[in-house]
Order: structure tokens, then C-alpha cells, then sequence
């Protein structure tokens, strides 16, 4: 049985080669990963996230397990599944906002290049697990530059019909930020969503604005991804009406701010 907006990507065979391992919206308001069996088709819950869609998986080359599991409520979030891998990532993992993406592994998940990323820009390591040894492989252009970059926040408020939506906000360094000018930088799609970061096209931007002293809003709308599927659906035959609506009452929010 299908249903508008049921979203399927297969991802891996399992060990025995009688399941697929998929991401999985069928019966889910958000993206789950689950375990189909091929001989009778039934999908096996294994992880359900908290609040917004799975958006990537790393599985073991050596188990054929899956061992991480991204999402991006606000800031980029990590869940691990394989504990032993916490563990072995710690000096990577920061208490500060972060994104941490494992880029690949050596057949045994012994050596890793991983990729840390905050809204300043991203720095590439060799990790290996059995020494602990982290070496730094290379970073952004923005690193160097780090310092002059704006603050990125996550903010959330209520559309004028009681829909929670969130995005994030860019305010320009060493200015009180109280009557700001202000951009509105709208993300295309629909479907797609504004990140935290600043390797994204429209990250990049608002630095840039942020650097001449605006403020600026990024919002996702009604029909961004990622946020799950009443969330999606909430966007039809909402072009031009409450899609854009909710730009507005983000506009009125910030200016309550």
C-alpha cells in the first residue's frame, strides 16, 4: 500500500543477503531507517528519530551494520549507534555546535577520514581508531578567515496558523543587533531545505551580507525537506499562499525580536 508522499531509498543488503537495509517513510511521519525482508516484504522499524527526517547512514564495511545515523534538527546531530565508535570519536566531538560525517572507512573501520564542519567553515581528518592518532588532512578557504565570520543561530516560531517552523539567522559581528536591516534569503525547491554551516551557497551568502551589516533570515517553509511528511503536505496548493505566508510571519517574528 502507497500513499502520497511515501519516500523509499534502499540502501544495503544485509550480511545474509535476505534484507535491505532502507530509509523509510511508509507508515512514518518521518524518515525511519528500517530492515525489509525480501521474502515477505514486511519493513522492521530499527531507529525512529526524535524530531526531524534521517537524512544519511555510514555502515560498517566489516559488519554490514549500520553504525551512525544523521539528522539536522537545528545544528547537524550525530546518534550512534555502535557505541565503541563514540567512544573511539571522542576527540573529535566537540561540546559546541558541530557537524561530525565519517567520509569513509578502511575495510576493517579502522582508519577514518572524518569531516567536522561549523558554521565557520570545515576541516578534514585521518583517524585511527586504534591509536587514537588524529591527522589534520586539510580545511576550508573559509578557515582562514574564520574569525571575521558571523554567528549562525537556529531559531523556531509559529506561522499564523499555528505551524511550527525553523531556520536560522545570521547577525553581523560587533553591532548591537536591535534595528537591523535585514534579508530574507528564500531557499529554492521547495523541496530542500536551508542548513547550518558555511560550505552552502546560501550560507556563503549571508555571510557576506552579514559582513555589511545586515541581518539575515533563512527560513524553512512549509514543504522545505527534512522536517517530515505533514510537514510536507502542509505545502499543497500552498504556492503562493501560506508557503509564502510563513516568509512573512518570520519577517513579523524576527521584527518582535
Amino acid at each position: 500500500q502507497w500513499s502520497r508522499f511515501d519516500w523509499v531509498a534502499p540502501l544495503a543488503l544485509s550480511v545474509d543477503k535476505q534484507a535491505i537495509w532502507m530509509i523509510s517513510n511508509r507508515g512514518h511521519d518521518l524518515k525511519t531507517l528500517v530492515k525489509l525482508d525480501l521474502a515477505n516484504g514486511r519493513e522492521t522499524l530499527v531507529h525512529q528519530p526524535n524530531k526531524v527526517d534521517i537524512s544519511g547512514l555510514l555502515f560498517s564495511h566489516r559488519t554490514r551494520e549500520p553504525i551512525l545515523v544523521y539528522t539536522e534538527p537545528d545544528y547537524p546531530h550525530v546518534e550512534f549507534l555502535d557505541a565503541m565508535l563514540k567512544t573511539d570519536l571522542a576527540p573529535l566531538i566537540s561540546a559546541q555546535p558541530q557537524g561530525l560525517h565519517v567520509t569513509s572507512m578502511d575495510d576493517q573501520d579502522r582508519r577514518l577520514t572524518v569531516e567536522v564542519h561549523t558554521a565557520l567553515g570545515k576541516q578534514f581528518y585521518l583517524f585511527d581508531r586504534a591509536s587514537k592518532q588524529q591527522t589534520l588532512l586539510g580545511e576550508s578557504a573559509s578557515m582562514q578567515f574564520a574569525v571575521a565570520l558571523a554567528p549562525v543561530k537556529p531559531i523556531a516560531f509559529q506561522s499564523r496558523d499555528g505551524l511550527t517552523l525553523h531556520g536560522y539567522l545570521t547577525l553581523p559581528n560587533g553591532v548591537t543587533p536591535q534595528n537591523l536591516p535585514t534579508v530574507l534569503l528564500v531557499h529554492g525547491g521547495p523541496w530542500f531545505r536551508d542548513q547550518w554551516g558555511a560550505d552552502f551557497y546560501t550560507n556563503r551568502l549571508a555571510q557576506f551580507l552579514a559582513n555589511r551589516g545586515y541581518a539575515v533570515a533563512q527560513i524553512n517553509y512549509r514543504g522545505s525537506t527534512g522536517y517530515g511528511r505533514k510537514f510536507m503536505e502542509a505545502a499543497i496548493g500552498e504556492f503562493g499562499g501560506k508557503m509564502h505566508s510563513d516568509l512573512l510571519d518570520g519577517m513579523q517574528w524576527l521584527v518582535g525580536q
